[in-house]
């Protein structure tokens, strides 16, 4: 009987408002992982589980754009419980790296500090589904409002249908999503990293892998872009 204990994984996750470059990044670091013969897995939130794709439509806003914060927070939390039991617990069991593109943090910023909805509900409602299961690290990709929204409407690979509902809101709710992950930043120093998505995509990759080989002792080298 194989009695090994497997490898320990993570949990990764980038966040970050529009724009910001998360997509890219979580790539080019499931690349490096890989190169370095590490077990390692990238998700996106929500989907990745059945129920997750059924939801995703509807709560990015272009299969129901009649959506509101409310129905928004309940069911992101609703597709996050598969998202946990289906794919992240069983994966981290296996010692596999699990690299997802938003999380919980992206609910309480956009339903909480930018949406609208009372603060210490979206804290309760999300902290009650994830549990023990908050990642290892979250890095929020920073840039000011103007610039992810910018490059976001110039995305020439971003087909619509994948886009959100969020894009097409103004710039000062933009501004409240840059202050919500900011305001994280502080309030979970230990679990967070703030990175300048400013910086070209090589700059911003490098400085993930540098954080990463830091904080759990890898030797992760930068993949060709």
């Amino acid at each position: 009987m194989n009695t090994r204990t497997p490898a320990k994984g993570h949990f990764i996750v980038l966040e970050g408002g529009e724009g910001v470059g998360k997509t890219t990044q979580i790539t080019l670091l499931h690349r490096a992982m890989e190169a370095a013969k590490l077990s390692a897995r990238a998700v996106r939130e929500p989907g990745s589980t059945k129920v997750g794709e059924l939801l995703r439509p509807l709560l990015k806003g272009y299969a129901y754009p009649e959506i509101n914060e409310w129905q928004a927070l309940c069911g992101y939390n609703f597709a996050r419980t598969a998202y946990i039991f289906e794919v992240v617990q069983p994966a981290l069991a296996e010692g596999v790296w699990m690299l997802s593109d938003r999380f919980a943090f992206s609910t309480i910023v956009y339903q909480g500090y930018a949406g609208g909805l009372d603060e210490a509900v979206v804290q309760a409602v999300t902290n009650g589904v994830v549990g023990n299961h908050w990642p290892s690290l979250t890095f929020i990709l920073d840039a000011p409002a103007e610039v992810g929204l910018a490059r976001s409407a110039t995305d020439t690979h971003a087909s619509r249908q994948d886009g959100s509902r969020y894009e097409d809101k103004g710039l000062t709710f933009h501004q409240k999503i840059r202050n919500g992950y900011l305001k994280l930043l502080e309030e979970y120093p230990h679990k967070t990293i703030k990175i300048d998505a400013t910086q070209s995509v090589a700059q911003v990759h490098q400085n993930i892998l540098q954080a990463l080989n830091q904080r759990f002792a890898l030797n992760l080298q930068p993949v060709q872009i």
